[in-house]
């Protein structure tokens, strides 16, 4: 899905490029600069990058990062009470305890060079992993109470934390506006909106005879599936950062 995206991106900003070449728009200073980046979209990310100007109108980048503590406390408060399950919050905050984000991003300007608003698209890929009680995260994908089952693990001696790995897939779009601080940095101010387009949600309990029972079996995958479900239909978040550049 993520090289479906990029091949999209690829292609969309290509057509817009040849476009750009017209006389009147191309007549600006060099089209083609290097720039490195620094950018924080709250409550997505938080990365470094590098971007390359196609045309004095188009531009693409690539960043690598992470959606910090602040950023995913915040997605799990507000899925918590809009999603009307206070154990969303928990169960996210668990899941993005170590993570890694991937981002492409293409930008349209409406002016040539400098100061001037902007239209821009990115797709993320966030890789996460981390571990939640088993009873929080069994509650907030069926809705069930499981404190008879965490009670009976601790009774028999036994972990009630449940590993989860988890890979999204995020769309985002949004439009900015781009300040010259001097002849090579700019910064840019944006808002937008983003959304979940995929979820892949793994849940590994460490109880081996309970996973390999039909029971056990299709109680996760069922709460794999319900989890991923959760995640895209709750997945849409307005979003507002800033992107400092330094061209070289």
């Amino acid at each position: 899905m993520f090289k479906r995206c990029l091949h999209f991106l690829f292609t969309l900003l290509f057509t817009f490029s040849i476009w750009a070449q017209s006389p009147e728009i191309s007549s600006a200073a060099p089209a083609s600069d290097f720039s490195l980046r620094a950018e924080t979209t709250l409550p997505v990310f938080l990365g470094l990058g590098l971007g390359y100007s196609f045309t004095p109108q188009f531009d693409l980048a690539f960043y690598f990062g992470v959606t910090p503590e602040l950023y995913y406390k915040l997605i799990g408060q507000v899925a918590a009470k809009y999603g009307g399950n206070d154990s969303y919050d928990d169960v996210i905050e668990a899941a993005f305890q170590n993570n890694r984000v991937i981002k492409a991003q293409g930008n349209y300007f409406f002016t040539k060079k400098g100061s001037g608003y902007n239209l821009g698209m990115g797709f993320y890929q966030v890789t996460s992993s981390g571990q939640a009680e088993i009873d929080t995260v069994l509650a907030a994908s069926t809705g069930e109470d499981y404190t008879t089952l965490k009670n009976l693990l601790i009774a028999l001696g036994r972990s009630t934390q449940v590993d989860l790995n988890g890979t999204l897939q995020v769309f985002e779009i949004r439009g900015g506006y781009d300040w010259s601080l001097s002849e090579k940095s700019i910064l840019r101010a944006f808002a937008g909106v983003a959304k979940v387009t995929t979820a892949d949600i793994k849940l590994k309990t460490g109880l081996n005879n309970f996973e390999a029972s039909q029971a056990g079996s299709t109680l996760m995958r069922q709460s794999e599936s319900d989890l991923e479900k959760i995640i895209i239909d709750n997945g849409l978040s307005p979003i507002v950062g800033l992107d400092y550049q330094f061209q070289f």
